[in-house]
């Protein structure tokens, strides 16, 4: 019979309703009818069926010599591939687009309903002209809990963010749904519908799983929190997070289930990020002891930038990496099976070494010097020592009385030039010369 064919290489891709060719129903032009008589016919009248007669790989679907069978197939399972890569643009689209809209209306009520003291009726005074962007973040070396708790907050993001970013290739080509588990119908081409021979869907099931976890486990952070002490539960929590990562170290080829299930304890420690941020509040809590003034914004800013800024490296350095250990790309949207070298690079960089990281973070939290309630009371009455009588009060870091020292306002714009420079050297250069410290600078 006459050999009709699509050309599905050459696709259109459907765009949202108003916006280019198309509309949100429309397939791409080339794989619109792939189901109607027309582009099937050359094969029916043959009896063949795309199931059970077309499998291999992208460069050898056919198991026929027939070249009509071969071509066939291979614009079939082209046209797949494409329709779904379509589904998948408008799925990102739209969740995208949901999330952002959320975003944009939290935000705005947040900013429209929460107040600053400045702007509180019973408040009434400005609260004055905040500090230079540099010397506000330099200050917080100053804060010795804080000083020894960045780097493991960069730890811990690196942690995460290498996680993240091959979770993917982890499924892919460690658990490698499509090249496994036959008693399903799992095949890299025309294989089974079902969620576990498809590695976006088992990703998709351990995210959710992962999120559930976290769900689940915000009481028993909680409990934690009021029966161990703040202090201990945030300690079990970060040995957690570190320990969680070694999980996915039993995952194997074909073990989706114990993938998903993995996935849902290496999210319980998600459940429990709170204690980091009530942390936060006591070191923040400690800088006010030092300095007299509240400055959570400088603390919140700088404990998400330096970890967002290391783990822009941590993303992508690992996928940058892949084609050095011989990553072999999809053809025509067909996942390849990888040598051993890929899987072992993958499944080192993805569980063994944020575990070192998250745990090397953990030790470096065991050296945080408020441990106890009564330090933390300290801090409070020292506040309100500084505050109102003016006295010296006991740093619980240190252990030596201390009082902070209170500038005049026209003495405050070199200050602010001072605090550009770390450390007793530059101030004590210009006590003794000032022209030839300037000349030095």
């Amino acid at each position: 019979g006459t050999h009709y064919s699509i050309n599905a290489t050459r696709a259109v891709a459907p765009w949202p309703p108003g916006v280019g060719k198309g509309s949100q129903s429309a397939a791409p032009p080339s794989v619109r009818y792939w189901q109607g008589l027309a582009n099937n016919l050359s094969a029916t009248q043959n009896g063949y069926v795309f199931d059970t007669d077309c499998s291999g790989t992208a460069a050898n679907i056919g198991n026929s010599s027939n070249v009509l069978l071969n071509e066939w197939c291979d614009c079939r399972v082209k046209a797949d591939m494409i329709y779904n890569l379509d589904t998948e643009r408008y799925a990102y689209f739209y969740t995208g687009l949901f999330f952002g809209v959320w975003a944009l209306i939290a935000l705005e009520l947040c900013a429209y309903n929460v107040k600053e003291r400045c702007q509180l009726a019973e408040h009434g005074a400005n609260l004055g002209k905040p500090p230079p962007l540099l010397p506000a973040m330099l200050n917080t070396f100053n804060n010795k809990p804080f000083a020894l708790l960045l780097p493991a907050f960069v730890l811990d993001s690196l942690g995460a963010s290498i996680i993240t970013s091959l979770v993917v290739f982890f499924v892919r080509y460690i658990v490698q749904p499509e090249y496994s588990n036959p008693q399903w119908g799992c095949k890299a081409v025309g294989g089974s519908s079902d969620w576990r021979c498809s590695s976006d869907d088992v990703v998709a099931m351990s995210v959710l799983a992962m999120l559930g976890g976290a769900f689940l486990f915000v009481p028993v952070w909680l409990w934690a929190a009021n029966t161990l002490g703040k202090r201990n539960a945030w300690l079990a929590w970060s040995f957690t997070n570190g320990l969680t990562f070694l999980c996915y170290a039993p995952v194997g080829k074909g073990a989706v289930t114990l993938c998903v299930i993995m996935s849902f304890f290496n999210g319980a420690p998600l459940g429990g990020k709170f204690l980091a941020d009530t942390v936060m509040a006591d070191v923040i809590d400690y800088d006010e002891f030092l300095t007299k003034e509240r400055a959570e914004a400088t603390y919140t800013m700088f404990k998400g930038f330096m970890p967002k800024i290391a783990a822009i490296p941590a993303s992508a350095i690992p996928i940058a990496l892949l084609s050095t250990f011989g990553h072999k790309p999809p053809i025509d949207g067909i996942l390849q099976e990888q040598d051993p070298p890929i899987r072992n690079f993958i499944r080192i960089t993805i569980i063994y070494i944020p575990f070192i990281m998250v745990m090397g973070a953990f030790i470096l939290k065991l050296k945080y010097p408020l441990r106890t309630s009564a330090q933390l009371e300290m801090v409070r009455n020292g506040i309100a020592v500084h505050d109102v009588q003016k006295k010296e009060a006991l740093d619980p870091c240190t252990n030596t009385m201390y009082l902070p020292v209170d500038f005049l306002e026209e003495e405050m714009e070199t200050v602010e030039i001072m605090n550009h420079f770390r450390g007793l050297e530059v101030i004590q250069a210009f006590i003794n010369d000032p022209k030839k410290a300037s000349i030095d600078l």
